[in-house]
């Protein structure tokens, strides 16, 4: 019983420095511009993502996937500079079209912004996550894509201090054990 309280003292030391991700899925409709995703992001944080599901443009036999298809751009899309028929994504602190910072490129050459199927990134910012269709007409789509999306905060290290406290209290638990005659498990 002893030796389970010392391991969970040790434990709580090297928990303490953990960073636990949130996890949130989202449903990105084909047929709206930037989407509020209720996700905040810091700057340092990890963002992934993963999508499924497809997009109808052009009806009534055109879809795309998150993914994009032809990696071409398209001056008219709603981001130019990413991969048109693609997922797109930005930080920002509202839907305007031209606020906020695009995503750093999920693969490079496909632009910033670029998504896709799937992103796995560090982000360079702080604010609320929006993500979108990159169309340059909408009110044709149907469909929609299915985002989970997974921010892990920085990990923060702890302070020396606080380092020296888990170890104080180790040493304390050790001393207990040794002062009344064994190490008992």
């Amino acid at each position: 019983m002893r030796l389970k309280a010392f391991l969970f003292c040790i434990a709580a030391g090297v928990l303490g420095s953990t960073a636990l991700g949130s996890t949130v899925t989202f449903t990105v409709e084909g047929a709206l511009t930037w989407q509020d995703t209720g996700v905040s992001v810091a700057a340092g944080d990890r963002l992934q993502i993963t999508t499924t599901g497809s997009i109808l443009f052009l009806p009534p036999s055109t879809t795309a996937t998150a993914g994009g298809g032809a990696l071409f751009f398209d001056s008219n899309s709603f981001v130019p500079g990413a991969d048109n028929l693609s997922l797109v994504g930005k930080i920002g602190a509202d839907p305007a079209r031209f606020t906020g910072n695009l995503l750093p490129e999920g693969i490079a050459g496909r632009g910033a912004g670029y998504v896709g199927n799937s992103y796995d990134k560090i982000i360079p910012v702080s604010g609320e996550l929006y993500l979108a269709f990159n169309d340059s007409f909408f009110a044709d789509n149907t469909g929609s894509f299915t985002s989970v999306i997974t921010v892990t905060p920085a990990a923060v290290p702890l302070p020396p201090i606080a380092w020296s406290g888990f170890g104080l209290i180790s040493l304390l638990c050790l001393h207990r054990r040794f002062s009344r005659g064994s190490l008992q498990m």
